[in-house]
C-alpha cells in the first residue's frame, strides 16, 4: 500500500512536470501585448477621450476669435462716434463764426474756422475797421511831400556853393490794397526852385563862381510799394519804398559874378556881372572876373540836354526806404504819415489822405 501510494505520487508528480514543461514551451498569449500596450498608454485606454481634447481646444480658439472681433467692432464704432462728434463740433463752430461774421463782430478767413483760442479778439466798435483777408480794397486820395536837399549834397556831386533847398511835391494817388500790402500809383508836381546862390565846379578857380537861380519843376509818375504791420484795427506801421520818373520844365539861370572889393572872399557876397568886363575888376591870381569865357550874363538861361546844355529833360525819383503810420479815422478813410530817404534828397516827409472806393 505504501509502495502503491508512493508510485501514485510519482505518477502525479510526473504528470505535473510534463504539464509544466509543456506550458513553458507553449506559444505566448497574443492578448498579452495588447494588455501591455494598454498599460503603457493609459491615456489611450478610451477612444472617446482621444477625440474630445482637440474639440475642446478648437472651441476655445473660436470663442477667443469672437471676443477679438467683438472688441474690434466696438473700437471702430467708438472711433466713428468720436469722428462724428468732432465733425459736428466743427460744423457748429463754423456756423457760429458765420453768424458773428454777418453781425460784423469777427472777420473769418473763408474756408477755415480758427480754433476758439485763435479767434481774433476784436472790439465790436472796431469791427468795421478790420480788413478781410483775401479781399481787395481801393482808395483814391491826395498826397503831399516835402523834400530836403541840404547844401552839403552839392559838394557830394563835385560843386562848391549852392544852398539848402526845400522841394514841395503834391498830387493825386490811387491805392490798391490786399492782405496788408498796397501799391500806390501817384502823379505829382514838384518844385525845385532856388534863389540866387554862388555856384561853381570844385576844380575851377574862384573867378569861375556864377550866381545861379532855379525855377525848375517836374511832373512825375511813379508808385510806392508798402507793407503793413497792424498795431490795432485802426493803426498800422507801414514800410517799403518807391520809384518814379519826371519830365523837367522851367529855367536854370546863370550869371558870372565878382567880389565887390575885387578881392576873393566869401562867394555869398559876390555880385552879378553886367557884361564882359563890366564892371572892370582887377585881375586876380585866380584869373579875371567878368571875362569872356562864356556868355553867362543878364538873362542867360541854361539850355537842356537836347540843346547841348546841362539842364536835364527828365528827373528820377528813387526812394529805397520809407516808413510811417497809417491811421483810419473812419472805416473808409486812411491817413498816412511817411518819412524816408530819396534821391533827390536825401530826406523827405509826407502826408497822404485816401478815401475808399470799394
Amino acid at each position: 500500500m505504501a509502495r502503491h501510494t508512493a508510485a501514485s505520487s510519482l505518477w502525479v508528480a510526473g504528470i505535473l512536470s510534463i504539464a509544466w514543461a509543456a506550458q513553458a514551451q507553449s506559444p505566448p498569449d497574443r492578448s498579452a501585448p495588447v494588455a501591455q500596450r494598454d498599460r503603457d498608454r493609459p491615456a489611450a485606454a478610451s477612444t472617446p477621450g482621444l477625440l474630445a481634447a482637440p474639440k475642446k481646444d478648437k472651441a476655445k480658439e473660436e470663442a477667443k476669435a469672437k471676443e477679438e472681433a467683438k472688441a474690434k467692432e466696438e473700437a471702430e464704432a467708438k472711433a466713428k462716434e468720436e469722428e462724428e462728434a468732432k465733425a459736428k463740433a466743427e460744423a457748429d463752430a463754423k456756423a457760429e463764426q458765420e453768424a458773428k461774421k454777418k453781425d460784423g463782430d469777427v472777420k473769418v478767413t473763408e474756408g477755415k474756422v480758427p480754433p476758439p483760442d485763435e479767434e481774433a479778439k476784436v472790439d465790436p466798435a472796431d469791427a468795421e475797421f478790420v480788413e478781410e483777408k483775401g479781399k481787395t480794397y481801393q482808395y483814391l486820395g491826395l498826397r503831399g511831400r516835402m523834400v530836403l536837399i541840404p547844401q552839403f549834397m552839392f559838394g557830394l556831386f563835385g560843386a562848391d556853393g549852392g544852398k539848402t533847398v526845400w522841394s514841395p511835391q503834391f498830387g493825386p494817388e490811387f491805392a490798391v490794397r490786399r492782405n496788408g500790402f498796397e501799391y500806390d500809383l501817384w502823379l505829382t508836381y514838384a518844385s525845385y526852385s532856388m534863389s540866387n546862390a554862388p555856384f561853381k565846379s570844385s576844380s575851377d578857380p574862384d573867378n569861375a563862381y556864377e550866381i545861379v537861380s532855379s525855377s525848375i519843376k517836374t511832373i512825375s509818375i511813379g508808385s510806392d510799394f508798402l507793407w503793413s504791420a497792424p498795431m490795432n484795427p485802426r493803426l498800422s506801421f507801414v514800410y517799403g519804398g518807391g520809384a518814379g520818373i519826371g519830365i523837367v520844365f522851367g529855367d536854370l539861370r546863370r550869371n558870372q559874378s565878382y567880389p565887390p572889393n575885387g578881392v576873393a572872399g566869401d562867394p555869398n557876397g559876390y555880385l552879378p556881372c553886367r557884361d564882359v568886363g563890366s564892371p572892370s575888376v582887377p585881375s586876380q591870381p585866380s584869373g579875371q572876373y567878368c571875362d569872356g569865357d562864356n556868355g553867362h550874363y543878364g538873362s542867360y538861361k541854361e539850355p537842356s540836354w537836347i540843346n547841348g546844355g546841362s539842364k536835364p529833360i527828365v528827373f528820377p525819383w528813387i526812394a529805397p526806404f520809407q516808413m510811417g503810420l497809417r491811421w483810419k479815422p473812419v472805416p473808409k478813410m486812411a491817413v498816412r504819415l511817411d518819412v524816408g530817404f530819396a534821391f533827390p534828397g536825401p530826406f523827405f516827409f509826407g502826408l497822404s489822405a485816401q478815401h475808399g472806393l470799394f
